[in-house]
């Protein structure tokens, strides 16, 4: 239509241009969360998993007291300590009496079950600064950090009374007693090695 001017407008709501970029960012959005919960489960499973890594590298997978090589690694740090503020220290060296012949005549479970009542009688008698742990077999030994000799004939004592006190239950053990034997020394200024 000549002469007159035509003006057309066409226009697109603020709804309308953003709807494909809400989608967009809204499902982008949706998968950083899912994502983002992903890995942070992951995380958190994997830092449990080295947790549990860590426990089994430093315990005696049965007692779980310290195993002897974290043991020894403990109590070296200990011997440095206990020398640099000259403090006292006492170790303990503790076997089962007779134990082969518990795995002999009623077997390795019952075994198994002596070694953890004992493990759960030298926690009952410690205290919680003390390192306690299993050397092998039917070996433990124990270190008390600012316990002098005779404090460690205390803990000894108690030991050895709360050990034939056990009963057990299980595994055909009714009525077995058990003892141990224990040494106890103190560290000597001339001890640089927790094996001296």
């Amino acid at each position: 239509v000549r002469g007159f001017p035509l003006l057309t407008i066409v226009s697109l709501s603020v709804g309308e241009v953003l709807e494909g970029w809400r989608r967009t960012a809204t499902l982008l959005a949706i998968f950083a969360l899912l994502g983002g919960g992903a890995i942070l489960m992951i995380t958190m499973t994997l830092v449990r998993i080295q947790q549990r890594l860590f426990t089994l590298s430093i315990s005696d997978p049965l007692t779980q007291l310290l195993n002897r090589r974290h043991f020894i690694t403990l109590a070296q740090q200990e011997i440095r300590r206990t020398q640099r503020y000259e403090r006292p220290f006492t170790l303990m060296m503790l076997d089962l009496d007779h134990f082969k012949r518990v795995n002999d005549l009623y077997g390795h479970p019952a075994g198994d079950q002596v070694l953890l009542g004992f493990a759960d009688v030298m926690r009952e008698s410690c205290r919680s600064s003390d390192l306690i742990g299993r050397f092998g077999g039917e070996e433990f030994v124990i270190l008390l950090p600012e316990t002098d000799l005779k404090g460690g004939q205390l803990t000894a004592e108690k030991i050895l009374h709360r050990t034939r006190e056990l009963l057990f239950i299980d595994h055909g053990l009714e009525g077995v007693q058990i003892s141990c034997s224990i040494g106890v020394t103190q560290l000597l200024e001339s001890d640089n090695e927790i094996d001296t």
